[in-house]
């Protein structure tokens, strides 16, 4: 729900329409398509798109994302801190649907 919506516009073209192709405001890089023997007959131009349909509910995307990180740590915090033994483990890493933990032995440290 929450992509990016400004995606870049390549188009192909030759010397002269890429030239005035790099002259738009809206220009962002191009690259030489060279062949095997050192020519070049096509160049590729990365354009941002002249208009954006800005159609995506970003706020449920947000939502949705804060709510999955008040989960994980509600997890976290109520559940392993319960049950488990202080110090005996860490979070390292947490995403929307992942959970990494790094568990501790109490007898070596």
């Amino acid at each position: 729900m929450g992509e990016r919506v400004d995606r870049t516009k390549t188009s192909l073209a030759g010397d002269r329409k890429a030239h005035r192709l790099t002259k738009s405001a809206l220009y962002r890089s191009k690259n030489v398509l060279f062949m095997e023997n050192g020519e070049h007959h096509l160049i590729e131009v990365e354009r941002l798109p002249q208009t954006v349909k800005d159609d995506k509910p970003i706020c449920m995307a947000v939502a949705i994302l804060q709510h999955s990180k008040l989960l994980f740590l509600r997890f976290v915090y109520d559940i392993l801190a319960k049950y488990l033994i202080a110090g005996s483990f860490k979070l390292n890493y947490c995403d929307t649907d992942s959970l990494c933990i790094c568990k501790f032995n109490r007898n070596i440290i």
